[in-house]
């Protein structure tokens, strides 16, 4: 049931980009509604515009909203501009059973590929591996001046802002979640070297949400984004309390091959009907198709690998 203190005043953004790479983002205050995909019951038609005071806000913003089928990337039949550009299938692991059940998702060939990927990166480091779990407030603070070390090496920071912030806006807010209990750091060691983080917050005590990850470059042929992922999962299911980790939005072959659970869900702009905010949404939508048309292209000439690859080594 929908509640007041499930939205809050937030600037979201209208992004423009060439397949994972951003090239524009449009600003928009908005009433965001908080709500995790897996708490929400309500339905896209129980959203409407009528009677809302919005004051700056342009409208309701729907983060990963769960759907039942595609929706029409844009309607205005319901007095007021649905827009969804972002229709995708969300991730996410149900650990209710027993890790050995959860492997068994898994074809013998990558449960195999797994483990000799595990024991690749044992050999690397000479046999001197150790996975660390971070939940106090001084145990956050020690992981994070260990991932900030891995993280201003990544792609993810350099490209995307998606490592771990140098800020202390972040910072304060992970140690005041680790005093409710609501946040996680896992770390993984190469000869005593941090070579790869996960940061995780905690919702409802039991939904894992994976926020941000990252590994060394230099270490990049043990996998160590995968090793970390499995370790991480091991420990959760050790616990043997049931749990979800949510590999949050978007897709992709990491969360699609770890994952056991999928929904289809949607990012979805509610705007007010005028001509400001139709010649808004048509021009993105305009520009989205046009960027997908030459990201599609450069996939024909299979170039589109070459320049991602490219882009993150040297970005």
């Amino acid at each position: 049931m929908m509640k007041a203190s499930d939205f809050v005043n937030k600037t979201v953004y209208l992004e423009l980009l060439l397949g994972e790479f951003y090239l524009y983002k449009k600003p928009l205050r908005m009433l965001e509604y908080r709500r995790h995909f897996l708490t929400i019951d309500e339905a896209l038609d129980d959203f409407s515009l009528d009677d809302v005071e919005f004051g700056d806000n342009k409208g309701i913003f729907l983060r990963s909203f769960p759907l039942s089928e595609r929706l029409p990337v844009v309607d205005a039949s319901r007095n007021m501009l649905a827009y969804a550009p972002w229709q995708y299938t969300r991730s996410y692991i149900d650990g209710s059973g027993s890790f050995d059940d959860y492997l068994k998702k898994f074809s013998s060939k990558s449960r195999a590929t797994l483990r000799r990927k595990v024991r690749k990166f044992d050999a690397g480091c000479h046999g001197e591996t150790a996975f660390k779990v971070y939940s106090t407030r001084e145990e956050m603070k020690d992981f994070y001046t260990l991932a900030r070390e891995v993280s201003k090496l990544t792609y993810q920071e350099r490209l995307f802002d998606s490592g771990i912030p140098d800020h202390p806006q972040f910072v304060d807010e992970m140690l005041a979640l680790s005093e409710k209990d609501a946040c996680r750091g896992y770390l993984l060691f190469c000869d005593g070297e941090a070579v790869a983080y996960i940061y995780t917050r905690i919702l409802d005590g039991y939904i894992h949400s994976y926020d941000r990850l990252g590994y060394k470059p230099k270490f990049r042929k043990y996998s160590p984004g995968t090793v970390l992922q499995y370790k991480v999962l091991a420990h959760l299911f050790s616990l043997g309390q049931p749990f979800i980790f949510d590999f949050t939005e978007g897709e992709g072959d990491h969360k699609s091959f770890f994952s056991n659970r999928k929904m289809l869900c949607g990012d979805i702009y509610l705007l007010t009907l005028n001509i400001r905010h139709r010649v808004l949404v048509y021009s993105h939508l305009l520009l989205t198709n046009m960027l997908a048309s030459l990201t599609r292209l450069l996939d024909k000439l299979h170039l589109k690998m070459k320049i991602k690859r490219l882009i993150r080594r040297f970005g």
